[in-house]
């Protein structure tokens, strides 16, 4: 009975020995890393969810949560630029100054921005062809009669092309 305490003493000083200089590593990294948070909203106060924030220098990101909150952990010190991107806003971007051990936060507020486009071609027969073979009638929409419309299908916005 005593050699079955002594072995099973013995591994669990091999895996506690073995095990210590993880711990150590990790808690020196916790030391020697940052970490940067906040909230996005929009220009009325109104939280973002699903709003990119990246720090492209890095390779590194997350997205807002539902609460509009972000955070990314263990970033190494130094000077970056922190780019916060959604469809819909305009981007944008803020050099953050990051210190070792410290928790930076960084809160923003997004714009709203109008989308833009080039002029969308639909064709259409009414019925199956082939498109290689078959000629089709064209008709080009410019990208502003087509937001001008305020839909939010290309059907929908076509409509008033055939009434």
């Amino acid at each position: 009975m005593s050699d079955r305490i002594t072995i099973y003493s013995k591994i669990a000083l091999i895996f506690l020995f073995a095990l210590l200089p993880g711990w150590q590593s990790v808690y020196a990294q916790t030391e020697s890393t940052t970490t940067v948070e906040g909230s996005v909203t929009d220009s009325k106060g109104k939280l973002l969810p699903g709003v990119n924030v990246a720090l492209p220098q890095l390779n590194r990101g997350t997205s807002t949560k539902t609460d509009g909150s972000y955070i990314i952990r263990g970033l190494p010190s130094g000077t970056y630029m922190l780019v916060f991107s959604f469809i819909g806003y305009q981007s944008t971007n803020r050099e953050v100054r990051l210190q070792k051990g410290k928790t930076m936060t960084l809160n923003l507020s997004l714009q709203k921005a109008f989308i833009s486009s080039e002029s969308v071609t639909v064709t259409g027969t009414p019925y199956a062809s082939d498109p290689l073979t078959t000629p089709a009638d064209v008709d080009v929409i410019a990208g502003d009669t087509k937001f001008a419309q305020q839909k939010t299908s290309l059907g929908g916005s076509l409509d008033w092309w055939f009434a």
